[in-house]
């Protein structure tokens, strides 16, 4: 496989894909940072959105987009890396729902307990 794309096309098409972006929401976006960073090809991801927790510790939202993992899984088809920047970076902005950890675990253990018998008519 031949990788096409270069690291500098990366910030390109990230910076692309922010300005088709609709104005309010770039709006909402105008204090986070959006970085791309070598660093993720080990676990898969694509890009990260790091938020201020329940912790409230204060720290920076930002959202990080991983060169080296698109760069390594598109980059031999220039239009469909740019197709993945834009969709990784409208993911890590609109996250499909998903429960939370704890209320995930909470349904887990209620799928397993064991139903009670019903009754038939009395």
């Amino acid at each position: 496989m031949t990788i096409t794309a270069t690291p500098t096309s990366i910030e390109q098409l990230v910076g692309e894909a922010l300005d088709r972006l609709p104005d309010w929401l770039l709006d909402i976006l105008a204090d986070v940072p959006v970085l791309v960073l070598h660093g993720r090809s080990q676990a898969h991801a694509y890009g990260l959105y790091h938020v201020d927790g329940a912790a409230r510790d204060h720290a920076l939202d930002q959202i990080v987009i991983y060169r080296d993992t698109l760069l390594r899984d598109f980059g031999h088809d220039p239009a469909r890396l740019a197709a993945e920047v834009e969709r990784t970076l409208r993911h890590e902005i609109f996250p499909p729902p998903r429960l939370p950890g704890r209320w995930r675990r909470r349904a887990r253990a209620v799928r397993r307990r064991p139903r009670p018998h019903r009754r038939g008519p009395a």
